[in-house]
């Protein structure tokens, strides 16, 4: 499945038009399957518990501001796993990390 928004320049931190691609919340043993999202504001929000992401690629052609494409590539919520997965676009957030996780 793929999701294409428009090719327009990233305006910053906090400027998104909404371009983004999927979002699930208060979902359990969910999965998201072989997805493309080019040019988004944001690519993947699961916030949920014991969720699967397999297979995904995040691209794009815009315009960076200030080196970034997008504010948050992908966010996860607890217990979830991701796999198989390519960030192919530069994102101010773009690292998979846990919803209301702490970095070490």
């Amino acid at each position: 499945m793929d999701f294409r928004f428009p090719k327009k320049a990233y305006k910053g931190h906090f400027t998104e038009r909404g371009m983004n691609g999927i979002a699930m919340t208060g979902v359990s043993d969910c999965w998201i399957k072989h997805v493309r999202i080019s040019n988004c504001d944001s690519g993947i929000f699961v916030g949920g518990n014991f969720c699967t992401v397999d297979g995904l690629l995040l691209d794009g052609e815009r315009k960076p501001m200030k080196g970034d494409t997008g504010h948050h590539g992908v966010t996860l919520g607890q217990d979830c796993l991701i796999q198989k997965f390519e960030l192919q676009a530069k994102f101010i957030h773009d690292e998979p990390c846990p919803i209301g996780s702490q970095e070490m």
